[in-house]
């Protein structure tokens, strides 16, 4: 009898387009540029005992700049790098009209680095590194409802495969985040 409890369904429909450039300065160094942009909708679908309609709920743009190197300084050993930045914006229609619902900010990066080991004809080992940042908390108690997230994550992760055939291969794979 409560909100959020009417609500049944979120339909999000996006448009995506995107432009990547890859350049290989050298044979074993290669770097990807690439720059996304979103449009998302939101259409909100209440209970039918809510005696509510469905309604475009918000709007969601969102551009993505991602920049990566990879090298490869040995046929058995690869190291990559990535950075991707996210701005992200969500707009409601009553966030024109009053401060009880402010437009959400999801803007974070993320930082990547990869390394993968050719051990033996049959194993490989990966190892890699996560970090992702969100400073995006907006404290509107005063007003209404305090929205957008704050966070901070690192992540490790080992994996390990083998391959017993052609068609089956045995992985074992750890992650700390």
């Amino acid at each position: 009898n409560r909100y959020p409890a009417y609500m049944v369904m979120q339909d999000f429909e996006t448009c995506d387009g995107n432009i990547r450039l890859t350049w290989r300065p050298r044979p074993n160094v290669t770097l990807v540029s690439r720059y996304e942009y979103q449009l998302s909708t939101i259409h909100t679908r209440a209970d039918a005992a809510a005696g509510l309609g469905e309604i475009e709920s918000s709007e969601m743009n969102s551009h993505i700049f991602a920049q990566n190197v990879s090298w490869s300084p040995w046929s058995r050993l690869f190291l990559q790098a990535g950075f991707n930045y996210v701005w992200s914006e969500t707009q409601t229609p009553t966030s024109d009209y009053t401060r009880a619902v402010l437009d959400a900010q999801n803007n974070y990066w993320t930082v990547n680095f990869n390394s993968g080991f050719v051990v033996d004809d049959k194993t490989d080992l990966n190892l890699g590194y996560f970090y992702y940042l969100a400073d995006n908390f907006d404290n509107n108690s005063d007003a209404g409802l305090p929205l957008g997230v704050s966070a901070e994550e690192h992540g490790i992760t080992a994996t390990l495969t083998r391959r017993l055939t052609e068609h089956l291969r045995l992985t074992l794979r750890y992650g700390y985040f």
